[in-house]
């Protein structure tokens, strides 16, 4: 079986929710058997900086709900109004 490239990988996991920085992802590619030389790819300013983004934009804090549709927002928006 072959494994994803570590940079897609890396940006799947950022993009999942469940962490919240860089250094997170690097732990859980360890957990998934990825090599040391394998991850040193993720290591360059650039794509660290992705990495930072993508985590920060898709983050989700234990307990914290889900985003709500417009449409869910309103409705709520509306019962607590009314």
């Amino acid at each position: 079986m072959h494994k994803k490239p570590v940079i897609e990988r890396a940006f799947e996991l950022a993009e999942s929710g469940s962490f919240r920085i860089p250094s997170d992802v690097r732990k859980a590619l360890v957990r998934e058997r990825y090599t040391q030389s394998e991850i040193y790819g993720l290591e360059g300013k650039a794509t660290w900086r992705q990495l930072r983004e993508k985590c920060a934009e898709h983050w989700r804090r234990k307990g914290d709900n889900p985003p709500l549709s417009a449409e869910s927002a309103d409705r709520r928006n509306n019962a607590q109004i009314g």
